[in-house]
């Protein structure tokens, strides 16, 4: 599904994204593997995107004659805080030009529209929030700090 000039839904169920799944996957794994999520996470999310569940949705941009290159992704996960509410998370967003600021725009605007939403949300990192804030008119609701407690081969397994 075409969302907007180079934007796309991925949907599965059409033969063009599965001819592109291995490409996708690879984005979306090394994505979750460089901010230090599990491996297994990135697997169930690639597979409730293949079963085209509502509950999550890929968008990708990619060149506009060449659908293989894909230049930007976001990762949304439709979640809920009291089963009333729900917002629309963006899991991975992922430029591959900085200077795009199209694409975040229309991804968050795509975010609006999906049902029952009625926020969109997004983590970034602290380099990252005061930019979210001016350009795309997020307010920090939370902060979610942490601190590495073991040294990554003392880890217990």
């Amino acid at each position: 599904m075409m969302v907007s000039h180079m934007l796309h839904k991925v949907d599965f169920s059409l033969e063009v994204w599965r001819w592109l799944y291995q490409p996708i996957y690879k984005r979306v794994v090394d994505f979750y593997l460089e901010f230090g999520d599990s491996l297994e996470l990135a697997k169930l999310r690639m597979a409730i995107l293949m079963v085209n569940d509502a509950t999550i949705t890929l968008l990708v941009k990619t060149k506009p004659d060449d659908l293989t290159q894909i230049l930007a992704h976001c990762l949304f996960t439709i979640r809920t805080d009291d089963e009333k509410s729900y917002y629309a998370f963006a899991e991975q967003l992922k430029v591959d030009s900085g200077h795009d600021k199209d694409f975040v725009t229309e991804c968050f605007a795509y975010g609006e529209t999906l049902p029952r939403v009625s926020k969109v949300a997004l983590m970034c990192k602290e380099s990252k929030y005061k930019a979210y804030r001016k350009l795309y008119g997020f307010n920090v609701d939370q902060v979610l700090m942490s601190r590495d407690i073991k040294a990554k081969d003392d880890v217990l397994t």
